[in-house]
């Protein structure tokens, strides 16, 4: 019999290898949804990714936070993964109240029916223009006093389409090959 499903549960932590004040004494963390923590609709397009960005940097208490989620923005439109609801979203806290971005989850290949991201880019949930996504995160900037958000931003954009290109002709020639 082949495996064909990973599972990894990024909500536990053996207590063995963690301070006791982290996690409870069963190695469990908190998981909540930015569905559950923004009272954001999943079923509907409710959440922005400039709102989830900003959350991030406020809930985690730290600027890295939001660079995370507006890296997995990008990737998410690069990837045409439009399946990115509230719920597909979510932040761990431990016992002391320190809250972290949960590992990326549910990530694949779903465009939507409609071509539209459930989160929207800057109020554009179907093709957002990347000026905009740019434009966004210099609001960001100038809030968060990060004076590098716009080459950082720049930087994600050209990474993430890169490394996708690369991925891309890696697996077509794999495939090419299969006789």
């Amino acid at each position: 019999m082949r495996a064909w499903l990973a599972v990894k549960c990024f909500d536990y932590i053996p207590p063995e290898t963690c301070a006791p004040a982290k996690v409870a004494p069963t190695g469990h963390l908190q998981v909540h949804s930015a569905c559950g923590l923004l009272d954001a609709d999943l079923r509907t397009p409710s959440l922005d990714y400039t709102d989830l960005i900003n959350a991030s940097r406020q809930l985690c208490n730290e600027p890295g936070a939001g660079r995370l989620q507006y890296r997995r923005a990008v990737f998410n439109l690069h990837a045409a993964n439009q399946d990115d609801h509230s719920k597909n979203r979510s932040f761990l806290q431990d016992n002391a109240g320190s809250w972290q971005v949960a590992p990326f989850y549910d990530v694949t290949f779903n465009p939507h029916p409609f071509n539209k991201h459930t989160t929207a880019f800057g109020g554009y949930g179907k093709q957002p223009p990347l000026t905009r996504i740019i434009h966004g995160v210099a609001r960001i900037s100038r809030r968060d006093l990060f004076s590098q958000w716009i080459f950082f931003s720049r930087r994600i954009l050209t990474d993430i389409c890169k490394r996708k290109n690369s991925l891309w002709n890696q697996r077509s020639s794999e495939i090419r090959s299969i006789p």
